[in-house]
């Protein structure tokens, strides 16, 4: 056939009418504006699964650091439960008990050295007859004021309690203390720089 080509051979030529031209080019110009203006899906597909990937990536990303560092960023399960809308970074020798109230204990070697637990204002200022100091802190996360008590317990002879508004709403104030001597104030000035909460 090649050589049929070579050699110059002709092959029948067709003629179309007016009609039939006008017939084929409608069909190929529907053709082509079908192809020139796709469906809006067949359009932005690939950009909702660019902006789907991305969104799955983001949680996954945020998902893990608050594994990893145990920041509570989604709040799941927090919900209005203030005794998990918060950080602190406690030394690594104290541990968290939670109690059955929700109320948190900071135990060091079997020992219960402070902890933390929602209060009122009216329950903040009870029993300030045994207050020693009253001081409103500067560097922290939030406004705090400084109550340092005096208490009768064993093995301790103090007590620092820091108080830090959660929601004047509904009056919950945070109460994070620390016992002396288990904690000197400078140590416990510098856990209180890590209290966060979470919002």
């Amino acid at each position: 056939m090649s050589n049929q080509l070579l050699n110059g051979k002709k092959y029948p030529r067709f003629e179309l009418n007016h009609e039939q031209r006008n017939k084929i080019l409608k069909q190929l110009n529907s053709y082509t504006s079908k192809r020139k203006y796709p469906s809006f899906t067949k359009r932005f597909m690939p950009v909702i699964s660019v902006i789907a990937l991305l969104i799955i990536f983001s949680v996954i990303t945020a998902y893990s650091y608050s594994l990893i560092t145990g920041e509570n960023l989604f709040r799941f399960g927090a919900g209005n439960d203030p005794y998990k809308n918060f950080t602190i970074d406690l030394p690594s020798n104290v541990q968290i008990e939670k109690k059955e109230d929700g109320s948190i204990w900071f135990m060091r070697n079997g020992e219960y050295v402070g902890g933390l637990e929602v209060v009122t204002e009216q329950e903040m200022n009870s029993g300030n007859y045994a207050v020693f100091e009253t001081e409103e802190m500067k560097g922290l996360h939030h406004p705090t004021i400084r109550k340092l008590h005096h208490v009768k317990m064993n093995n301790v002879i103090q007590t620092n309690h820091f108080y830090v508004p959660i929601d004047e709403e509904k009056n919950q104030i945070y109460d994070v203390y620390f016992h002396l001597p288990a904690f000197e104030l400078h140590e416990a000035i510098e856990i209180m720089k890590t209290f966060k909460i979470l919002e």
